[in-house]
Protein backbone atom coordinates (compact mmCIF):
# COMPACT_ATOMS: atom_id res chain seq x y z
CA UNK A 1 0.00 0.00 0.00
CA UNK A 2 2.88 2.37 0.79
CA UNK A 3 4.45 1.62 -2.60
CA UNK A 4 1.10 2.33 -4.27
CA UNK A 5 0.80 5.72 -2.56
CA UNK A 6 4.40 6.60 -3.45
CA UNK A 7 3.80 5.70 -7.12
CA UNK A 8 0.56 7.67 -7.10
CA UNK A 9 2.50 10.72 -5.95
CA UNK A 10 4.96 10.21 -8.81
CA UNK A 11 2.27 9.76 -11.48
CA UNK A 12 -1.37 10.83 -11.24
CA UNK A 13 -0.74 13.41 -8.49
CA UNK A 14 2.19 14.95 -10.36
CA UNK A 15 1.24 17.59 -12.99
CA UNK A 16 4.56 17.02 -14.77
CA UNK A 17 3.74 13.32 -15.08
CA UNK A 18 0.42 14.21 -16.74
CA UNK A 19 2.25 16.36 -19.30
CA UNK A 20 4.82 13.60 -19.88
CA UNK A 21 2.05 11.03 -20.22
CA UNK A 22 0.23 13.02 -22.89
CA UNK A 23 3.44 13.75 -24.83
CA UNK A 24 4.45 10.09 -24.56
CA UNK A 25 1.01 8.97 -25.78
CA UNK A 26 1.13 11.37 -28.74
CA UNK A 27 4.47 9.86 -29.74
CA UNK A 28 3.24 6.28 -29.23
CA UNK A 29 0.24 7.10 -31.42
CA UNK A 30 2.67 8.40 -34.05
CA UNK A 31 4.61 5.13 -33.86
CA UNK A 32 1.32 3.25 -34.19
CA UNK A 33 0.68 5.00 -37.50
CA UNK A 34 -1.23 8.15 -36.51
CA UNK A 35 1.26 10.77 -37.56
CA UNK A 36 1.97 13.96 -35.65
CA UNK A 37 0.62 15.72 -38.73
CA UNK A 38 -2.89 14.18 -38.61
CA UNK A 39 -4.99 16.40 -36.34
CA UNK A 40 -8.07 15.17 -38.20
CA UNK A 41 -7.72 11.80 -36.44
CA UNK A 42 -7.69 13.50 -33.04
CA UNK A 43 -10.73 15.63 -33.91
CA UNK A 44 -12.56 12.55 -35.17
CA UNK A 45 -11.84 10.58 -31.99
CA UNK A 46 -13.01 13.47 -29.80
CA UNK A 47 -16.18 13.80 -31.88
CA UNK A 48 -16.88 10.07 -31.50
CA UNK A 49 -16.52 10.23 -27.72
CA UNK A 50 -18.65 13.37 -27.37
CA UNK A 51 -21.44 12.11 -29.65
CA UNK A 52 -21.24 8.52 -28.33
CA UNK A 53 -20.50 7.05 -31.75
CA UNK A 54 -21.40 3.33 -32.06
CA UNK A 55 -17.69 2.58 -32.52
CA UNK A 56 -17.07 3.68 -28.92
CA UNK A 57 -19.58 1.10 -27.69
CA UNK A 58 -18.01 -1.48 -30.00
CA UNK A 59 -14.56 -0.71 -28.57
CA UNK A 60 -15.83 -1.04 -25.01
CA UNK A 61 -17.53 -4.36 -25.75
CA UNK A 62 -14.34 -5.60 -27.45
CA UNK A 63 -12.41 -4.95 -24.22
CA UNK A 64 -10.46 -1.83 -25.14
CA UNK A 65 -10.98 -0.17 -21.76
CA UNK A 66 -10.81 -3.22 -19.49
CA UNK A 67 -7.27 -2.48 -18.36
CA UNK A 68 -8.39 0.87 -16.91
CA UNK A 69 -11.56 -0.08 -15.05
CA UNK A 70 -12.13 2.08 -12.01
CA UNK A 71 -12.20 0.54 -8.56
CA UNK A 72 -15.97 1.16 -8.40
CA UNK A 73 -16.52 -0.70 -11.68
CA UNK A 74 -14.33 -3.57 -10.55
CA UNK A 75 -16.24 -3.76 -7.26
CA UNK A 76 -19.54 -4.02 -9.12
CA UNK A 77 -18.26 -7.02 -11.10
CA UNK A 78 -17.17 -8.93 -7.97
CA UNK A 79 -19.20 -11.86 -6.58
CA UNK A 80 -21.38 -10.92 -3.62
CA UNK A 81 -19.12 -12.75 -1.14
CA UNK A 82 -16.10 -10.69 -2.18
CA UNK A 83 -18.10 -7.49 -2.02
CA UNK A 84 -19.01 -8.28 1.59
CA UNK A 85 -15.35 -8.91 2.42
CA UNK A 86 -14.30 -5.68 0.73
CA UNK A 87 -16.70 -3.76 2.96
CA UNK A 88 -14.77 -4.52 6.16
CA UNK A 89 -14.22 -1.62 8.53
CA UNK A 90 -10.84 0.06 8.29
CA UNK A 91 -8.81 0.32 11.47
CA UNK A 92 -8.35 3.62 13.30
CA UNK A 93 -4.77 4.02 12.08
CA UNK A 94 -5.84 3.37 8.48
CA UNK A 95 -8.63 5.94 8.73
CA UNK A 96 -6.28 8.55 10.17
CA UNK A 97 -3.71 7.79 7.47
CA UNK A 98 -6.30 8.16 4.72
CA UNK A 99 -7.49 11.48 6.14
CA UNK A 100 -3.93 12.80 6.33
CA UNK A 101 -3.25 11.62 2.77
CA UNK A 102 -6.42 13.31 1.48
CA UNK A 103 -5.45 16.55 3.20
CA UNK A 104 -1.90 16.43 1.82
CA UNK A 105 -3.24 15.91 -1.70
CA UNK A 106 -5.99 18.56 -1.33
CA UNK A 107 -8.56 15.79 -1.99
CA UNK A 108 -7.35 15.61 -5.61
CA UNK A 109 -6.29 11.98 -5.52
CA UNK A 110 -9.46 10.59 -7.12
CA UNK A 111 -10.09 13.27 -9.82
CA UNK A 112 -6.43 13.33 -10.90
CA UNK A 113 -6.35 9.54 -11.00
CA UNK A 114 -9.41 9.56 -13.27
CA UNK A 115 -7.76 12.20 -15.47
CA UNK A 116 -4.66 10.00 -15.84
CA UNK A 117 -6.85 7.06 -16.87
CA UNK A 118 -8.79 9.27 -19.28
CA UNK A 119 -5.56 10.33 -21.00
CA UNK A 120 -4.64 6.71 -21.71
CA UNK A 121 -8.20 5.69 -22.63
CA UNK A 122 -8.48 8.48 -25.21
CA UNK A 123 -5.27 7.47 -26.98
CA UNK A 124 -6.23 3.80 -26.91
CA UNK A 125 -9.47 4.70 -28.64
CA UNK A 126 -7.62 6.96 -31.10
CA UNK A 127 -5.41 4.05 -32.21
CA UNK A 128 -8.31 1.56 -32.14
CA UNK A 129 -10.42 3.85 -34.33
CA UNK A 130 -7.64 4.25 -36.87
CA UNK A 131 -7.08 0.48 -37.01
CA UNK A 132 -10.80 -0.19 -37.53
CA UNK A 133 -10.91 2.35 -40.35
CA UNK A 134 -8.12 0.36 -41.99
CA UNK A 135 -10.27 -2.77 -41.83
CA UNK A 136 -8.74 -4.44 -38.77
CA UNK A 137 -11.12 -6.66 -36.79
CA UNK A 138 -12.25 -5.31 -33.38
CA UNK A 139 -10.30 -7.85 -31.26
CA UNK A 140 -7.14 -7.30 -33.29
CA UNK A 141 -7.63 -3.51 -33.12
CA UNK A 142 -7.81 -3.77 -29.32
CA UNK A 143 -4.56 -5.76 -29.24
CA UNK A 144 -2.91 -3.24 -31.55
CA UNK A 145 -4.01 -0.24 -29.46
CA UNK A 146 -2.85 -1.85 -26.24
CA UNK A 147 0.51 -2.65 -27.80
CA UNK A 148 1.24 1.09 -27.86
CA UNK A 149 -0.88 2.51 -25.00
CA UNK A 150 -0.22 -0.05 -22.33
CA UNK A 151 -2.36 -1.91 -19.84
CA UNK A 152 -0.67 -3.64 -16.94
CA UNK A 153 -3.22 -6.25 -15.90
CA UNK A 154 -1.51 -8.97 -17.94
CA UNK A 155 2.04 -8.74 -16.56
CA UNK A 156 3.67 -12.14 -15.99
CA UNK A 157 4.57 -13.07 -12.43
CA UNK A 158 8.30 -12.35 -12.86
CA UNK A 159 7.68 -8.85 -14.20
CA UNK A 160 5.21 -8.12 -11.40
CA UNK A 161 7.78 -9.17 -8.78
CA UNK A 162 10.43 -6.91 -10.30
CA UNK A 163 7.91 -4.05 -10.33
CA UNK A 164 6.67 -4.63 -6.77
CA UNK A 165 9.98 -5.38 -5.06
CA UNK A 166 12.74 -3.94 -7.22
CA UNK A 167 12.04 -1.32 -9.89
CA UNK A 168 8.68 0.45 -9.28
CA UNK A 169 8.18 1.57 -12.89
CA UNK A 170 9.59 -1.56 -14.54
CA UNK A 171 6.17 -2.37 -16.05
CA UNK A 172 6.38 0.60 -18.43
CA UNK A 173 9.83 -0.44 -19.65
CA UNK A 174 8.66 -4.04 -20.00
CA UNK A 175 5.85 -2.89 -22.30
CA UNK A 176 7.66 -0.08 -24.14
CA UNK A 177 10.73 -1.96 -25.35
CA UNK A 178 8.80 -4.50 -27.50
CA UNK A 179 6.65 -1.70 -28.98
CA UNK A 180 9.73 0.34 -29.92
CA UNK A 181 11.53 -2.70 -31.34
CA UNK A 182 8.47 -3.64 -33.39
CA UNK A 183 8.26 -0.12 -34.83
CA UNK A 184 12.01 -0.03 -35.56
CA UNK A 185 11.86 -3.33 -37.43
CA UNK A 186 8.55 -2.96 -39.25
CA UNK A 187 8.13 0.82 -39.66
CA UNK A 188 11.56 2.44 -39.17
CA UNK A 189 10.35 5.56 -40.99
CA UNK A 190 8.03 6.34 -38.08
CA UNK A 191 11.01 6.78 -35.77
CA UNK A 192 12.42 9.62 -37.88
CA UNK A 193 10.19 12.42 -36.56
CA UNK A 194 10.60 11.78 -32.79
CA UNK A 195 14.33 11.19 -33.35
CA UNK A 196 14.60 14.56 -35.11
CA UNK A 197 12.72 16.27 -32.26
CA UNK A 198 15.01 14.71 -29.65
CA UNK A 199 18.12 15.61 -31.66
CA UNK A 200 16.94 19.23 -31.94
CA UNK A 201 16.22 19.47 -28.20
CA UNK A 202 19.60 17.97 -27.44
CA UNK A 203 21.38 20.39 -29.78
CA UNK A 204 19.51 23.35 -28.28
CA UNK A 205 20.44 22.25 -24.77
CA UNK A 206 24.14 22.09 -25.68
CA UNK A 207 23.90 25.46 -27.43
Amino acid sequence: KAMGLWKQGKTSLNPVAHANNVISNITMAHLAGISYWRPDSYVGAIRDLVKKNPMVKEAKEAGLFLGTMSSEELLNTMPEQLRVLSGRQAGAAEKVGKTVWDMMTFWLSTPMGKAYQAEDSFFRYLIYRDARQRGVEPSDAVDYAQKYIFTYDDLPKGARMIRDFGIPFFAYTYKAVPALLHTALVHPDRLAAPAAVLWTINAAAYA
